[in-house]
């Protein structure tokens, strides 16, 4: 996924907050320990809110859903409903 891309998906997923979607990607890839007031398991759960299953293999790709995806983490995704 080119730089563009990345930056219009962190964009949709934190449209609400003033964070440059360089840091959160660094975050998300462990560059960076924060944005804002994102970590990186904050991010992942938007991601896992707000994007497609193809979106989020493309960004971060399959291994890195398989070692991050914990009961945990699936506890904290709100569901529109």
């Amino acid at each position: 996924m080119n730089k563009a891309a990345i930056q219009t998906a962190f964009r949709g997923i934190i449209w609400d907050y003033d964070v440059d979607p360089d840091e959160l990607f660094e975050v998300i890839t462990g560059k960076r320990e924060k944005s804002g007031p994102f970590d990186a398991e904050r991010i992942f759960v938007r991601m896992l809110e707000r994007l497609s299953w193809y979106e989020l293999i493309e960004l971060l790709g399959l291994e890195f859903i398989k070692n991050h995806l914990s009961k945990d983490v699936i506890k904290k995704i709100c569901f529109k409903g």
